[in-house]
């Protein structure tokens, strides 16, 4: 997939319930994954709370105003990485814990792989054996 560009609105490509790579240096260096819930096209990014019941701990990385980069996976022909700075608009407490992002002003990706996967296919079959016969087998 690629980012497509279009009345200047840059196109997030990342599904709901996808993970994404959170590094926060200030006021500690904190690297953390979260859940995507939604975005708003040009406005937001949601992401669900990583560790809810120690949000209190994260209070001081967690806070309005500072800079999150943020890189996600979508696996594809040859698999991309994507990457992205951004800032905590707010941190929510009700009616969960969500983070939100300020919509990226750019988002940059570099493809994984130089050629696309090979797929692979391994015949397989299951047997059953039941009790009697395992225990003809043990003995």
């Amino acid at each position: 997939m690629t980012l497509a560009i279009k009345n200047k609105q840059i196109y997030f490509e990342l599904s709901p319930g996808g993970l994404i790579d959170l590094e926060i240096k200030n006021p500690v260096k904190l690297r953390i994954k979260a859940r995507l819930v939604g975005y708003e096209l040009g406005s937001y990014i949601i992401l669900k709370h990583p560790d809810p019941q120690h949000m209190s701990s994260y209070q001081d990385v967690f806070s309005k105003g500072n800079v999150v980069i943020a890189r996600y996976i979508l696996e594809g022909d040859k698999g991309q990485c994507f990457a992205f700075a951004s800032t905590i608009v707010c941190v929510t407490n009700v009616p969960k814990k969500f983070i939100f992002l300020s919509y990226p002003q750019k988002i940059e990706n570099r493809e994984l792989r130089s050629h696309q996967r090979v797929a692979t296919y391994f015949p397989a079959s299951i047997i059953t054996i039941n009790d009697n016969e395992k225990k003809q087998q043990m003995q």
